[in-house]
């Protein structure tokens, strides 16, 4: 995945900003926000993805004193969670414990799919949807090198 530079960018004060066209307002451009920024440009103008049905930082409960964000969900038109993608800096390498933890996250929404990209690699593992439990604590060894197509409306 090639990380473009964002379409809509400005400078506040020292801090470079980006349009962020899910939350529809401008934020810290960080090079984790840059991965972001690219994943949803490229899941919406190459993949067709409907940008409605993205959230960008999505709270997720595991308990009072362990609230988790994942980076970007992608909804079904139906509401249940189709992609969660955890995304993180260019420079951190896809390790055990970095597909461990989206793993860990995918565990609170039961998606069809979850993924982690630094915007160089990327994996997605098809996650067990009609049991949580049974997904186990690690994501499979095998994964796909790309995201999933969008499903159809029925």
């Amino acid at each position: 995945m090639h990380i473009p530079n964002p379409p809509l960018r400005r400078t506040v004060g020292d801090k470079t900003q980006v349009y962020d066209p899910i939350r529809s307002r401008y934020v810290v451009e960080t090079p984790e926000e840059q991965v972001r920024q690219a994943v949803i440009i490229f899941l919406v103008h190459e993949l067709g993805y409907p940008a409605g049905c993205m959230q960008v930082e999505v709270e997720l409960s595991a308990g009072a004193s362990h609230r988790r964000r994942i980076d970007l969900a992608v909804m079904t038109p139906d509401g249940e969670t189709w992609l969660l993608i955890e995304c993180k800096r260019p420079d951190t390498p896809l390790s055990a414990d970095t597909l461990a933890q989206v793993w860990r996250y995918a565990l609170h929404r039961s998606p069809h799919y979850v993924a982690v990209t630094n915007g160089k690699q990327l994996a997605v593992f098809p996650f067990a949807t009609s049991a949580p439990s049974t997904a186990g604590d690690a994501p499979p060894s095998t994964h796909l090198d790309t995201f999933p197509p969008y499903p159809k409306v029925s």
